[in-house]
Formats: structure tokens, C-alpha cells, sequence
């Protein structure tokens, strides 16, 4: 199998770099992009198996990344990652899940593993195939 790939859009470079840092070590191939603007120009080259979605941004938030994409005919399941508990647009947008701010390790980790596990048992196992 190959390395599951995961684009973090998230505007806080500490935020960023150690969600990148933990996520290399978990085996994890990552690009980062600091707006919804730079991650629409990185995502069809990268084609991530997960994005991991920052909400509030400056120039596009994460609302408008995932409206362009839809526009854009492009479909990546998203993770979104919010400051604000009890905010919809996680919903609104058709994340697969959400993480609150500030991210507890022991509970980011399982959920990052357990969406890519099922992410990649989806493609190995399309519905077709069942």
C-alpha cells in the first residue's frame, strides 16, 4: 500500500508545522498550505487522500475552499478543524469529521488513523467490488 497522503490547510504556522511534524512521524505524506487559496492550488498536483481544514482563514476560509472545490468538480474528504465548538460549517461543508482547537493528541491521532484506514479500505474495496 502506499503512503496516504493528507493536505493541512490551516493558517497558523505553529498549528501547521506541528501538525506536520506529527504526522510525518505517524507515516503520513504531508503538504501544507496557509490559506484556502494556496490549498486550491495545491490540491489537484497532490491529490490528498484527506485534507484536514482549517475554518476560519484569511483570503478563503474553509467554507469557500470547500465551495470552490465543489465548483471546481472536485471531491477530497475533509476533516475540519475549528476553534469554535458547536459551530455548523463542519456539517454544512460535508466534512467527514471534526476536531476542535486545541487538539488533544490522544484524540487527533486515533481519528486521523481511523478515517485513513477507512478511506483506504473504501478504495481498495469499491462499492462495485462488494
Amino acid at each position: 500500500m502506499s503512503q496516504l497522503s493528507i493536505l493541512i490547510v490551516e493558517d497558523d504556522l505553529e498549528i501547521r508545522n506541528m501538525l506536520t511534524w506529527i504526522l510525518e512521524t505517524e507515516g503520513y505524506s504531508i503538504a501544507t498550505a496557509e490559506n484556502g487559496m494556496d490549498g486550491l492550488a495545491m490540491v489537484e498536483d497532490f491529490q490528498p487522500d484527506l485534507v484536514m481544514l482549517d475554518g476560519y482563514m484569511p483570503l478563503l476560509d474553509g467554507a469557500g475552499f470547500a465551495r470552490q472545490l465543489q465548483e471546481r468538480g472536485l471531491s477530497f474528504p475533509i476533516l475540519a478543524m475549528t476553534a469554535n465548538r458547536g459551530t455548523e460549517w463542519p456539517e454544512e461543508i460535508g466534512a467527514i469529521a471534526s476536531i476542535s482547537k486545541p487538539f488533544d493528541l490522544d484524540e487527533l491521532l486515533p481519528l486521523v488513523a481511523r478515517l485513513t484506514a477507512d478511506l483506504a479500505a473504501s478504495a481498495a474495496n469499491p462499492p462495485e467490488a462488494r
